[in-house]
């Protein structure tokens, strides 16, 4: 009678280096979704041999050796060794050898000191949001308590000199407390003052340039006035009108007063 013996299985170098760190060992574990076509029967971690046997194995054979199954595990044995020298990307743990669990550990930490990096810019950023919220509040409290005299002067002032809200706040309340002046005037608000002056007189001007609205000081407008009263000549140039023009222009503003 013939003797039937029990496949040993397959003998398979493993060319990819160390088969502690390069073999995907948890590919055999049951839950794994990635089962090879065939079991681990045994593996020599010095020469890198390891011996499987395929899961289609017919079990006994005529004679000593492997079935035809087993000999044949060259392509699936080929298949794992590529996913051993892949880059692990975003493949699951259940596919992965030590080194690429390592690499990938080792990128998930770099990636979580840098989302930890980002989480305290961020916070410092926010604390420093909520603080310019806080000033900016501040000052529209003040801004809409109060009686800001030159208001849209100063705040002209802040934008040309790049204060921040805090600074335009401060000034705000100076500026209340009658010990700030903003001065920037414009072309109209020397006229309205001159206007004011001529029509009203120097009371008038006075009480608004101590008002919220702080319309230009007499003295600020003198040289407006001055362009304002100089005496036209009509028919031939009189010698008069000349000393006349030149005192309104160039004297100490008595001249202008007195018309």
């Amino acid at each position: 009678p013939s003797t039937r013996a029990e496949c040993s299985g397959a003998y398979f170098q493993w060319t990819v280096g160390s088969l502690y760190r390069t073999y995907p060992f948890v590919i055999h574990d049951p839950t794994s979704r990635h089962q090879p076509r065939y079991t681990l029967l045994s593996a020599d971690f010095v020469s890198s041999v390891i011996r499987i046997r395929s899961v289609k194995c017919c079990g006994y054979i005529s004679q000593p050796g492997c079935c035809s199954e087993c000999d044949d595990l060259d392509g699936a044995v080929d298949v794992v060794e590529r996913w051993s020298q892949q880059s692990f990307g975003k493949k699951s743990i259940d596919r992965l050898s030590h080194d690429q669990l390592a690499l990938k550990l080792k990128a998930l930490a770099q990636q979580l000191a840098s989302e930890q990096v980002k989480r305290k810019n961020r916070q410092i950023s926010l604390k420093a949001a909520r603080k310019r919220l806080g000033h900016y509040r501040e000052l529209f409290n003040i801004v809409s308590l109060n009686d800001v005299p030159g208001l849209s002067r100063l705040f002209s002032t802040a934008k040309k000199e790049g204060w921040s809200a805090k600074k335009t706040a401060e000034h705000c309340l100076l500026a209340v407390e009658g010990k700030y002046h903003p001065r920037n005037y414009t072309e109209f608000d020397r006229e309205l003052a001159t206007l004011i002056y001529e029509l009203g007189g120097g009371a008038a001007l006075y009480a608004l340039n101590k008002s919220p609205i702080m319309l230009p000081s007499r003295q600020t407008i003198a040289e407006t006035r001055r362009e304002l009263n100089l005496r036209i000549t009509v028919g031939d140039v009189k010698v008069s009108d000349i000393m006349e023009n030149i005192e309104v222009l160039f004297g100490d503003g008595d001249a202008t007063d007195s018309i």
